[in-house]
């Protein structure tokens, strides 16, 4: 969970034509998101299941997630895998509007 008096909604609008399409972007709390909000997904696996799947979208609105993100995939990998559970990942990195990706 998380809340802050620091940034308010995110907000994202789609600027849509024939041949292409744009986005208009304000991060809001989406930038203040970071791994220690993540602990839902791991009390979920607590909860014993046999298979779970991890998506993360829009990771480039997610700065400070993004430090900590590889270290946090390993851990929760490690832990499924202990308690012989499946676990996916899957990545949806959208646009980075800074330009800086080299990828």
């Amino acid at each position: 969970e998380m809340e802050s008096s620091e940034a308010g909604t995110g907000v994202c609008i789609v600027l849509s034509g024939l041949d292409d399409r744009g986005f208009v972007t304000q991060v809001g709390a989406t930038g203040l998101l970071g791994t220690s909000n993540l602990t839902g997904i791991r009390r979920a696996m607590d909860g014993a299941p046999d298979r779970m799947h991890l998506h993360i979208g829009g990771y480039y609105s997610c700065g400070s997630l993004r430090p900590g993100l590889v270290a946090y995939l390993q851990e929760m990998r490690a832990a499924a895998a202990s308690k012989g559970v499946a676990f996916t990942i899957s990545l949806d990195t959208n646009c980075d509007a800074s330009e800086a990706w080299d990828g």
